[in-house]
């Protein structure tokens, strides 16, 4: 898979990391975690671990927050915008 998308709504935020970096280890997969919950919590842990036992993945990680997810759901959402994606992505 080109990448591998773990969402925090709760529990063990390394185990969640651990995820990531097998699937990074393993398939080469672009590790995204996307905060649902307890954001500022959740990023210190996650900063602190890519800054220790999780360093292989530090620059690979993506991090989305759930409200700038929503946001791209609204701006792709647009019309003109979809009939765009589709012109460029036919073949």
């Amino acid at each position: 898979p080109f990448a591998v998308v773990e969402v925090h709504v709760g529990g063990d935020v390394y185990k969640d990391l651990a995820s990531l970096k097998h699937a990074y280890d393993k398939y080469g997969s672009r590790p995204i975690y996307v905060v649902a919950k307890d954001e500022d919590k959740v990023m210190n842990l996650v900063n602190e671990a890519v800054e220790g036992a999780f360093h292989e993945i530090k620059d690979e990680l993506i991090i989305v927050r759930a409200q700038e997810l929503k946001q791209l759901h609204e701006a792709l959402s647009h019309e003109n915008l979809r009939r765009l994606i589709n012109e460029l992505t036919k073949r």
